[in-house]
């Protein structure tokens, strides 16, 4: 699947009126920076997002019933009450997590074990044991734990955890390291060696950008420190790094997450870029699909960055994962294909084909070089060079010979193995010696050799 996210090129900038107008209440010499600071914002489109999210669950969905669930701010303190029922969803709008619900409703219509938003009662009779819990981003983990905790107020949803007849899994476009350490971490249990059942182990998390909040240099370019300065600057903001201290640079056109940076949505006149309601503006998607630039995430692209990263010697899954920003499910379905068409062999390391796929599109340097010739340096005293070489790239030489090509070398350089012509002559700092002779002896008689 072809991922593509949206960036703004500097004609756009430069053209909005909009941005312009945001742009003009900053100093001139931030505005550099701050144009810099849009053009690393990704935009994820609606209709990219739904089909992520569709291929997702399907995934899962295999002859196994698997429950879906919204993940949203409850009011209540707990999401089911004493009889197993749902607490009921608000009529007002909920922002990202409204449009989540369509795609999750839809869903379920076509697919014939996916049920969506279901009381206890369902999920006892129909036994499922695969929870599907979804959002768009997650940036501190806070919002999913607090949701996941309001889940487990349910004593019967807990002792299936507790005895380990259920698994969790947590699906979201993007998320950070950091939410994922305090999901895990504010679940119930003990995270132990010794315990038969570890939390994490009963608990997957599945995201296409997986990136550490401390990373800015890979979101936001070689300037990220001047970025970061401006954002600095903006004593009136609460959340200058975002929510969460985040500074993500992604942005979906359903709903503008909170954990980007705070200027974006708050300046000094009150000019925003982006409301305070979160909402996609009109004239930015008008922009964007017009004239903005598109980046592919394919699969070829991702497979060429996974042996990159074998090549400089990054074998753990893990780490592969890590460098890439991307989820350990993703790593490990390019690393099966890799062995399938043997680019690399079971012990992650790269294969001749494997050098040769990544070499495809590059230009690199041809040249053969005759090692026969080659001579240790310490035989070259004061000699700036000992090997003949010769230019075979010129077709003649001044006097118009033809070139004699010998028996074991490239024209017009022959091996030392066949002549002693070649060889040079040695430094005049080094000068014969006479060997040395075995000490005068007398025989057994007494008398001189």
């Amino acid at each position: 699947m072809h991922i593509c996210l949206k960036q703004l090129s500097y004609e756009n900038i430069m053209s909005s009126s909009e941005i312009q107008a945001w742009l003009s209440q900053f100093e001139a010499e931030d505005k550099d920076t701050l144009c810099n600071m849009l053009m690393h914002l990704q935009f994820i489109s609606k209709d990219t997002f739904s089909e992520w999210l569709t291929k997702k669950i399907k995934q899962l969905v295999k002859e196994e019933s698997i429950a879906l669930y919204c993940i949203r701010d409850i009011k209540e303190d707990f999401f089911w009450d004493k009889d197993g029922k749902l607490v009921s969803r608000p009529a007002d709008f909920l922002g990202s997590e409204d449009f989540v619900y369509s795609i999750v409703g839809s869903i379920a219509k076509t697919c014939k074990n996916c049920y969506e938003h279901v009381d206890i009662k369902i999920l006892k009779k129909n036994k499922i044991k695969k929870f599907v819990f979804i959002d768009d981003s997650i940036g501190s983990g806070q919002k999913v734990s607090k949701f996941l905790k309001k889940i487990f107020s349910n004593k019967t949803f807990l002792s299936w955890w507790n005895y380990n007849l259920i698994k969790i899994y947590i699906i979201s476009f993007a998320r950070t390291k950091k939410s994922e350490e305090l999901i895990i971490k504010n679940l119930p249990g003990i995270e132990h060696r010794s315990r038969k059942f570890k939390k994490s182990d009963k608990i997957e998390f599945r995201s296409h950008i997986v990136y550490r909040n401390e990373d800015l240099k890979k979101r936001w370019g070689e300037n990220y420190i001047k970025i970061k300065n401006i954002c600095e600057k903006q004593n009136d903001i609460k959340n200058k790094y975002g929510y969460g201290e985040t500074m993500s640079n992604l942005v979906f056109y359903h709903s503008i997450p909170n954990n980007i940076p705070g200027i974006l949505f708050k300046s000094i006149n009150q000019k925003s870029l982006f409301e305070k309601s979160r909402v996609f503006p009109e004239w930015l998607e008008s922009l964007l699909e017009n004239n903005g630039v598109t980046e592919k995430i394919s699969d070829k692209k991702l497979m060429k960055e996974m042996l990159e990263n074998i090549k400089r010697g990054v074998r753990r899954k893990a780490s592969i994962a890590l460098s890439m920003d991307c989820d350990i499910t993703i790593v490990n379905s390019l690393i099966n294909q890799a062995i399938f068409f043997n680019l690399i062999n079971q012990n992650l390391y790269i294969t001749e084909a494997g050098m040769n796929y990544l070499h495809q599109n590059q230009i690199y340097d041809k040249r053969e070089y005759n090692k026969s010739l080659y001579i240790p340096k310490k035989w070259s005293i004061n000699q700036t060079s000992t090997q003949p070489f010769m230019d075979v790239s010129h077709s003649q030489t001044d006097s118009d010979e033809p070139i004699r090509v010998l028996s074991d070398g490239d024209p017009g350089l022959g091996s030392l193995e066949r002549t002693d012509a070649m060889t040079a002559m040695p430094s005049s700092i080094i000068e014969p010696t006479i060997p040395s002779m075995s000490r005068a002896r007398f025989d057994d008689t007494g008398h001189k050799d």
